[in-house]
């Protein structure tokens, strides 16, 4: 047997960056080389993404992953032993047997999603090249381009004075420019709204996504804010404004509940603020502006705007390759979010984002609300050629080592 087959998989719990449970996956080969990963996890689980498998209401807090960890031990290593760790797919085809549900119930995509980033590590480790070639062998992307980052500049908050809680208010640099110099700029933006904040009167506290959290009472609010900055700083013309709506979140009885709306606003009520914000922000950007479900009302959107603004999926789609070809056939939207965890495991994840490009959709790789000291993130947006990467805020070590990430590979 090949010194690269596949000789242990254990896993242990430890802390995301937002303090809750997460599953860490080591992958162990017969010459004793190892890799490992972390789940990165969302603030809510969408419809069509695979489920964790966790006890929530375990204590202490770490126990929460005791479900994983058992079936790490008693279902992923056993199927694992002896599969060539360099082999992306057939790793990822042993992990997908083992639940071939959507939602994984069984197995959890945070079980699968860790072992499967941990092996492709190890697998990059057994070949004596970098990450992102090794997937890059898998994905089938075509020429290398540059993706850039997005940044979360500005949250809404959760406290109780805010209006605009889970809306991310998001900086799209102009393609075509210099990485090195789209993050300088990323940094002084953040730093710059931070600074209005205080003038305004509010402290501007770091958000969980390393953005600037401040208690909005509009979504008008915020955009100023992020377009002040970027006026008073003079680089306007290089950088757009972008929105995460969460709209999923709270769609209720036919009907957007908006903390931020003084009743609940139907879907044209909805399409109608969009387009008043597109045409006095300049937005570019427009993530998960209807519910999952709502593919009619994305459609009709991406219909009118989408020759100049990026309509987006991500619940919509949640990393799912036959939702994401399905979507393409009626024009839901034009570009996709893909995240690995939605995805379920890396290939996947590779799939998806070859969905995404043979609809002729942009691509977005995306973090989660719950992240780790990882920048896997970064290599997968190499290697799929995505337009941007969205990291968070310019801030918080979870999110900085994505950036420098790129910065290391793509502007060393």
């Amino acid at each position: 047997m090949s010194d690269r087959a596949i000789a242990e998989v254990t896993a242990r719990g430890l802390y995301d960056s937002n303090g809750r449970a997460a599953v860490e996956v080591t992958v162990v080969d017969r010459a004793g080389r190892e890799a490992r990963s972390m789940a990165q996890r969302g603030s809510s689980v969408g419809e069509f993404e695979p489920v964790q498998v966790e006890d929530e209401g375990a204590q202490p807090r770490l126990a929460a992953v005791d479900p994983a960890l058992r079936v790490v031990a008693d279902r992923v290593a056993p199927a694992l032993a002896g599969v060539d760790a360099a082999s992306v797919v057939e790793v990822d085809r042993v992990l997908r047997e083992l639940d071939t549900t959507t939602a994984r119930r069984s197995v959890g995509g945070n079980v699968t999603v860790a072992t499967s980033m941990a092996a492709a590590k190890l697998g990059a480790l057994q070949r004596g090249v970098p990450l992102h070639e090794h997937l890059r062998t898998f994905a089938s992307a075509g020429t290398p381009t540059t993706p850039l980052p997005a940044f979360n500049i500005v949250d809404g908050g959760l406290g109780p004075s805010s209006r605009v809680p889970h809306i991310e208010f998001l900086l799209f640099p102009v393609t075509g420019q210099d990485l090195r110099d789209v993050v300088e700029v990323g940094v002084r933006v953040r730093d710059r709204v931070r600074a209005l904040c205080h003038a305004a009167g509010y402290e501007g506290a770091d958000s969980q996504q390393g953005a600037v959290s401040a208690p909005l009472r509009s979504c008008e609010e915020g955009l100023d804010l992020l377009a002040a900055a970027l006026v008073g700083l003079g680089v306007a013309d290089g950088f757009k404004l972008g929105l995460d709506l969460a709209a999923s979140d709270v769609w209720r009885d036919g009907a957007y509940a908006f903390p931020w709306a003084d009743e609940p606003l139907t879907p044209a009520a909805v399409a109608e603020r969009y387009r008043k914000w597109i045409a006095a922000y300049g937005l570019v950007y427009v993530e998960d502006g209807f519910a999952a479900t709502e593919t009619a009302d994305f459609a009709a959107l991406t219909a009118e705007v989408g020759g100049e603004v990026m309509i987006a999926g991500d619940d919509l789609y949640a990393s799912n390759r036959d939702r994401i070809t399905e979507g393409a056939r009626a024009r839901w939207s034009n570009t996709v979010v893909v995240k690995p965890n939605q995805a379920g495991t890396v290939t996947e994840s590779l799939t998806a984002a070859g969905a995404a490009r043979a609809a002729n959709s942009s691509l977005v790789v995306s973090q989660r609300s719950g992240e780790n000291e990882d920048s896997f993130l970064s290599s997968l947006a190499i290697a799929v050629n995505a337009a941007y990467v969205k990291v968070g805020g310019p801030s918080r070590m979870d999110r900085i080592m994505k950036v420098n990430e790129l910065i290391r590979v793509l502007a060393p």
